[in-house]
């Protein structure tokens, strides 16, 4: 998929939110065909399906910027059926619901589509969406020499798409993640880098179905999102996380919370609330340092280490002083982040 192509940024969201159920080998973006009225923004997406399904053979999604998303399957190679309407509402709808229109097709329940009154993703209004150069291209000038491709509310909708930062600022708010914020990255203005406070980081282990307690970074690789750094201290967790990181969390923001979960909004009050609780953190001793222990975070990319009395960790845990550097601990986080009640893990 042509980066520069005006519909990259949406279809690419949509394929986030896709995940494993399309095959990314067999579809296909393109901005090159001439129907002979306007140049089409065209898509093919195919639908990985299992023979035991109502069609065993391969499903495809199709969007351009005329008619939307429909689709077909296969019925002999090279050839697909008629194409039928996928969803109604926008010309742009939220991939979530693209991926709920996919689900009946891949659940045999096909007769209950296109799905009704499906909407644009919501997105914040405090400030103007800009068009990028693609688009601005697209959506011409109305004249009869450029009258366009795409009308604007069109090329708004998915121009939306298209910034990564006010993507995944309006996921966390949707997914009430209220304790993060999401910023450009200070050495790659493509890639995204979030923070959160250590009760928003629970909410989020609680969305994604990782647990409360997981540990940042890491647990992110077990639903498919592998970050290019961060840390987990105990006063906070940062992500930093490139272009393709970024889409698929925001795609998981924005899906319902995994089954048991119970991710209500985070509020001011939740968070002092949840500072007096007691929390615990994975850490490691890093060195000695005279009498003081250096402490990190048990984590890829640990951040600053902070420094305890060695004697007070060892009389903790029952390791000689020498002995510390390398042990692994668990600990509790008191008043103003400090650690303390440290147990071998």
């Amino acid at each position: 998929m042509a980066t520069t192509d005006p519909h990259h940024s949406y279809i690419q969201a949509v394929q986030h939110t896709l995940g494993d159920l399309h095959d990314p080998a067999e579809s296909w973006t393109e901005y090159a065909s001439d129907n002979g009225e306007v140049m089409l923004m065209e898509t093919a997406i195919r639908i990985n399906r299992h023979a035991d399904e109502e069609w065993p053979e391969p499903v495809f999604l199709f969007w351009d910027q005329v008619h939307g998303w429909t689709w077909a399957y296969e019925t002999e190679p090279g050839r697909n059926s008629d194409p039928l309407p996928l969803l109604t509402g926008p010309l742009v709808p939220d991939p979530v619901d693209v991926a709920r229109a996919v689900s009946h097709l891949l659940n045999g329940t096909a007769d209950q589509l296109p799905l009704p009154n499906c909407r644009e993703r919501p997105y914040s209004d405090t400030e103007p969406i800009a068009l990028t150069p693609a688009l601005t291209e697209a959506l011409g000038d109305g004249t009869d020499d450029n009258p366009g491709n795409i009308d604007h509310t069109g090329a708004v909708a998915l121009a939306a798409y298209a910034d990564p930062v006010r993507a995944m600022t309006d996921a966390l708010a949707a997914a009430g993640l209220s304790g993060a914020t999401a910023a450009p990255d200070v050495h790659d203005q493509s890639a995204v880098t979030v923070r959160m406070t250590p009760a928003a980081g629970r909410a989020l282990g609680r969305h994604l179905g990782v647990g409360p307690e997981a540990l940042f970074p890491m647990a992110l690789w077990d639903v498919g999102v592998r970050p290019i750094g961060g840390a987990h201290m105990p006063h906070g967790i940062t992500l930093h996380l490139d272009a393709h990181a970024a889409g698929r969390l925001t795609a998981l923001l924005r899906q319902p919370p995994a089954p048991g979960a119970t991710n209500k909004m985070i509020n001011r009050d939740d968070n002092m609330r949840d500072s007096q609780m007691s929390e615990q953190v994975n850490v490691r001793v890093l060195l000695l340092v005279g009498d003081q222990a250096e402490v990190v975070a048990d984590a890829g990319d640990a951040g600053e280490p902070a420094r305890y009395p060695a004697v007070e960790i060892s009389e903790a845990v029952g390791v000689p002083v020498r002995e510390l550097p390398g042990v692994r601990l668990t600990a509790d986080v008191g008043a103003g982040d400090r650690l303390s009640g440290w147990r071998l893990r």
